[in-house]
């Protein structure tokens, strides 16, 4: 029952992420806001199919295969969300965010290199992985770090803002 409900969650996910995609490229793309928004779209509909096909087991590929790449939308997530933010709030990270995608790729060859997640299995309806020390630790640190970076600027700009 329960991998039937993960399978509906991350199909519906899919579907409205997808729809939101749409909208925002069918607009002006020179708005550096829309373009890392559609980023970050673009990063959770790839999250959302990964998680889709590891829990409707249609038996294309395995759960390890696609939990790998679950990790190439969900490691670039936080990233696009950190740009997506530094626009909203018009401010110049540009060394911070560059760092982020030279992070992103360095995870993703360890993702590739299978560091990252070493096994996995869908049992009872449940996701059980393996990870990788390094491939935890190199993951989780970015992921903290850019959400919350993107969370205290937004906190920040919030306090300083003077709209009651």
């Amino acid at each position: 029952m329960i991998t039937y409900a993960a399978t509906i969650v991350s199909f519906i996910a899919l579907v409205y992420y997808s729809v939101l995609l749409m909208i925002v490229v069918r607009q002006n793309l020179r708005s550096l806001v829309r373009r890392f928004f559609s980023l970050y779209l673009l990063s959770m509909i790839v999250w959302s199919v990964s998680a889709f096909m590891i829990f409707s087991d249609l038996g294309v590929a395995t759960t390890v295969f696609w939990n790998r790449v679950l990790i190439v939308g969900s490691m670039a997530m936080p990233i696009s969300f950190f740009g997506f933010t530094q626009a909203f709030l018009n401010q110049d990270r540009r060394r911070i965010l560059w760092a982020g995608v030279v992070a992103y790729i360095i995870i993703q060859a360890i993702n590739a290199a299978g560091l990252v997640v070493m096994d996995a299995h869908v049992e009872n309806g449940f996701l059980y992985n393996q990870y990788g020390s390094l491939g935890l630790t190199v993951t989780s640190a970015s992921w903290v770090f850019f959400l919350g970076f993107s969370a205290y600027d937004l906190i920040s700009a919030y306090r300083r803002s003077k709209d009651a």
